[in-house]
Order: C-alpha cells, then sequence, then structure tokens
C-alpha cells in the first residue's frame, strides 16, 4: 500500500518543528511492509497514493477544499479539531517515530542554501510525550482535553539513540505527582546511550 502523509503546516507556512503524529503514523506503516513519503512539493500527487494522512497544528494552515473532499484522505491534530480530535489508535500512538520522514525535504531545503541549525529539530532530536494533560486550561492553549496530568509513554518509547538530543512536548511535566521518577527514567536512558541532554 502506498501512503502519503502531508504536514499542512509546512506545506501552508512552513514550520520549524516535525508533526510527530505524522512520523509515529510513518512508522508504523513502514514496519508493515507500505511504502511511506511524505508529500512536501505540491497537493496534486495526493491522488497518487491509497491512504493520505492529513495532519495540522495550526488552524490558519490552508488546504484546497478538494483535496479534503477525496476519499482517501484523513484528517486531523489541532488545526482540525480543537481539542486535536480522536486520539492515534495505541499501535501508532506508542510506536517509534520514523524520524527520516522529513529527511528528502530538509535536504531539499539545504541544497536550497538554507541554514542547517533551522532544521535541527527534525535532524537532531528525539521527540515524544512522557506524560500528558493539564490541568490549567490558559486561554492561550490549545491542550484542553483533559484535566489532569498522566503518565503516556516511556523515554525509550521514542528516543532514537543516533540523534543527540531529547526534546519533551509535555504540556505540564511537574503536574504528575510522580515526576520525579519520570525524571529518574530519563536520566538512566539517557546514561544508557549517547544522548547527553533533552530540551
Amino acid at each position: 500500500m502506498r501512503i502519503g502523509l502531508l504536514d499542512a503546516d509546512l506545506m501552508d507556512n512552513g514550520t520549524r518543528h516535525p508533526n510527530l503524529a505524522l512520523m509515529k503514523i510513518a512508522g508504523f506503516y513502514r514496519d508493515r511492509g507500505d511504502d511511506v513519503q511524505l508529500i512536501y512539493d505540491d497537493y496534486t500527487s495526493v491522488q497518487n497514493f491509497d491512504k493520505v494522512y492529513i495532519s495540522k497544528v495550526f488552524t490558519f494552515s490552508k488546504i484546497p477544499d478538494w483535496v479534503l473532499a477525496l476519499g482517501h484522505v484523513f484528517t486531523g491534530g489541532t488545526g482540525f479539531f480543537e481539542d486535536g480530535g480522536p486520539n492515534l489508535p495505541d499501535e501508532i500512538e506508542h510506536h517509534m517515530p520514523y524520524y527520516d520522514l522529513y529527511k528528502d525535504y530538509v535536504e531539499h531545503q539545504l541544497a536550497l542554501g538554507h541554514k542547517r541549525t533551522h532544521y535541527s529539530d527534525y535532524l537532531d532530536y528525539s521527540i515524544g510525550f512522557t506524560t500528558r494533560g493539564c490541568f490549567r486550561k490558559c486561554a492561550f492553549c490549545v491542550n484542553k482535553k483533559y484535566d489532569h496530568t498522566f503518565r503516556h509513554s516511556p523515554v525509550r518509547e521514542f528516543l532514537d539513540e543516533n540523534r543527540p538530543f531529547l526534546y519533551l512536548w509535555d504540556d505540564n511535566f511537574l503536574a504528575l505527582p510522580e515526576w520525579e521518577a519520570v525524571l529518574d527514567e530519563i536520566e538512566a536512558a539517557l546514561d544508557d546511550s549517547n544522548v547527553d541532554r533533552f530540551a
């Protein structure tokens, strides 16, 4: 099966961060033996895939209506749904992200003369959530789906030892009563790997 993955924020405005949901979907389908490709040049190629997953974080990122009307296109993310929409199935949510999903795109940008530092999140960081949720409900924040913080995944679930940095996207890590145990787990994982810092 041919799987197309489309980061709508990247296509419309550009973004300094990869889309974690798309990288997890990519990892899941690749491990099943499917052909997985990031669509980053134009929308016309969405017709060449058996399934296309589109994700966006920002509501202002634009997508042509004709693309969204296609029967093989599936959408998700806070750009489509105020609360982020349905969760990914557990087997995808807890799958190791395929960090090379954006490789061709980044290489293309570097060949155009863009600075590597602009793409460090794509190239240097293992990214994930050890916790999810927050009780604060801040007006500026889209993460209002849960009213408490809970343990989401072990750091080894998304730690790529070939990447020098760890990037936690947790909403409110310190709201977890067992936050110190999570830090101990992170420290142990980093001690056993080539990763020496986290953000």
